[in-house]
């Protein structure tokens, strides 16, 4: 039985190193900073409100259709989430109904992606609050 000298396992070593080399210079591919949404994934809508009453969430889909995404309560937080059907419809815009009395708040139109984080601060008076997406 023969013996692989050291000098020569070096060398092959080295050449397998060295030939591998080239596909390896690239390094790994960069990971994005945002992951690819999940397509069955809707959006997520954090709502912070600062009013003294409780209020209805609704989105305006194209065509002005009206759904109730739930309610949020008196300077509380709520995290809701909107369909991938409603996303997918183009651009939409939120609806603020306070319970009781005062009008109704609509946001500016936005167009969200599926597997964003939208977030809505609602300011003791409506006219002052703020919409941004996150992600």
């Amino acid at each position: 039985m023969r013996t692989v000298a050291p000098r020569s396992l070096r060398r092959t070593a080295c050449l397998l190193l060295a030939s591998g080399a080239p596909a390896c210079a690239s390094g790994p591919e960069p990971t994005p900073a945002v992951s690819p949404a999940d397509p069955d994934e809707g959006v997520e809508l954090r709502v912070v409100n600062s009013r003294t009453q409780d209020i209805d969430i609704y989105v305006l889909s194209v065509g002005a259709t009206r759904y109730r995404l739930g309610r949020v309560r008196a300077a509380g937080r709520v995290s809701m989430t909107i369909p991938r059907e409603i996303v997918e419809s183009s651009a939409i815009a939120f609806l603020a109904q306070p319970m009781g009395y005062g009008d109704p708040l609509i946001s500016r139109e936005v167009i969200i992606a599926p597997g964003v984080v939208v977030q809505w601060q609602l300011a003791n008076n409506l006219a002052l609050s703020t919409l941004t997406v996150i992600r």
